[in-house]
């Protein structure tokens, strides 16, 4: 009896791990795994119904902000953390006010662009007051998990990870602090708070890679994981160059050390850098970050050579990237010193090209904003779907990206 009654209980429970798995692993592509010899009760079942439709709209969210759907995101996300709050469940409320955090910054991004006062329902004030409100229980969620973790566990490869999330949190923060200053009572106080976030997630970052190396990473894909990371701190910096900071923050140096990364994960017969996306589109998103570094400092010339670059080696070229290139080389072949026959011949043919890629990357666009449509759809044929997600996306909005390119993402966005 005891046997068949501990088997009642973790029977269920390990199907219920599972089917985060399999939702981790395959999204909505696919329906959840068999029961087989697991007998559940009906609220098991109904949990377990309720989990996969409540996953779903994590992700579902996710993709929605780095789609530029940002109201759909928001509405989705803050009808979850209701949610969560409800459950006590306090590492998915930290996950969901990061997630918040960023889609408040991409809103208050687009309501610069747009010159508006008011978007989707939020005025400036509240956006700069929830984000920061957000961000702050993400980090003080996140400060406690890392130190009731390190003291369970000590320095070991898992703790790195909570450290690196950890970090992700404060330089989503310090970035959003830096947008949003001047929209906020305390510009000066709020800035500092801003370059101190940046600061800590910076010194999180550099222990990160020491104690890794000192006590061994105990992972395949951690030189994939320090290329990312690195790969949205060069993006945010970048970033803050174009809003104006002229501060020193060590970007060429992350630049190298990135290089550095390709370099070695290449002559790595089992690196995980490379199983995903070739050593051309490793580069490449490098180089993005590359020429843009060179444009805001005013380096036409070494950016327009970055650009050469992947256009003559390069088989396939992401669209942002040639998109970008083209930029960049009509931007130098108008301000160089060539002569007038050569700019006559150049720019037409340059702006032809650039045409034909802006229309692959609105196509792109598109299929994106066809694809959330077809998650949202699917995630409320399921028992439970959110009201939120039942009313689906807002059509009369258009269709648009807060950064103008995908290769803008300079935060973090974390998996539930």
């Amino acid at each position: 009896i005891s046997y068949r009654l501990a088997n009642s209980f973790t029977l269920p429970m390990i199907y219920l791990l599972g089917l985060i798995e399999h939702i981790n692993k395959h999204g909505g592509d696919q329906g959840p795994p068999p029961t087989g010899k697991v007998k559940a009760s009906r609220e098991v079942e109904a949990f377990s119904k309720t989990l996969e439709v409540l996953y779903r709209m994590v992700r579902s969210a996710n993709f929605a902000f780095f789609v530029g759907e940002l109201d759909f995101a928001h509405r989705v996300l803050v009808d979850s953390l209701r949610l969560f709050r409800r459950l006590d469940n306090k590492k998915a409320i930290g996950i969901a006010s990061n997630n918040i955090g960023n889609i408040l910054l991409g809103i208050y991004r687009e309501m610069k662009a747009s010159k508006l006062d008011r978007l989707y329902g939020l005025t400036t004030s509240e956006v700069v007051a929830q984000g920061i409100a957000h961000f702050h229980n993400a980090i003080q969620l996140g400060e406690k998990a890392y130190d009731e973790f390190y003291e369970m566990q000590g320095w070991s490869p898992s703790c790195l990870d909570f450290m690196q999330h950890l970090a992700n949190r404060y330089f989503n923060r310090g970035i959003f602090l830096l947008h949003v200053k001047n929209d906020h009572k305390n510009p000066r106080e709020i800035e500092q708070l801003g370059f101190r976030d940046l600061k800590i997630a910076s010194d999180m970052d550099q222990e990160v890679t020491s104690y890794g190396q000192e006590i061994g990473w105990g992972s395949a894909d951690r030189a994939e994981k320090r290329f990312n990371v690195n790969l949205v701190r060069i993006r945010g910096f970048n970033i803050l160059y174009d809003l104006g900071y002229n501060y020193d923050w060590g970007v060429e140096q992350l630049i190298d050390d990135t290089a550095d990364i390709i370099r070695t994960e290449y002559n790595n017969i089992d690196s995980e850098l490379f199983s995903k996306m070739s050593l051309a589109g490793r580069m490449q998103e490098l180089e993005i970050q590359l020429m843009r570094y060179y444009v805001i400092h005013h380096d036409i010339e070494t950016s327009a050579k970055v650009a050469v670059r992947m256009i003559i080696e390069d088989e396939r070229i992401f669209t942002e990237a040639l998109r970008l290139a083209m930029d960049v080389l009509i931007t130098y072949s108008e301000s160089c010193a060539a002569d007038t026959e050569f700019r006559d011949k150049m720019v037409p043919t340059l702006r032809s090209y650039q045409k034909v890629v802006v229309d692959l990357v609105n196509q792109r666009r598109r299929a994106a904003k066809d694809d959330l449509d077809s998650i949202s759809a699917s995630i409320t044929k399921s028992n439970g779907a959110s009201s939120i997600l039942a009313a689906g996306r807002d059509n009369s909005q258009p269709f648009s990206s807060p950064t103008g390119d995908e290769s803008s993402l300079f935060v973090t966005m974390e998996d539930f």
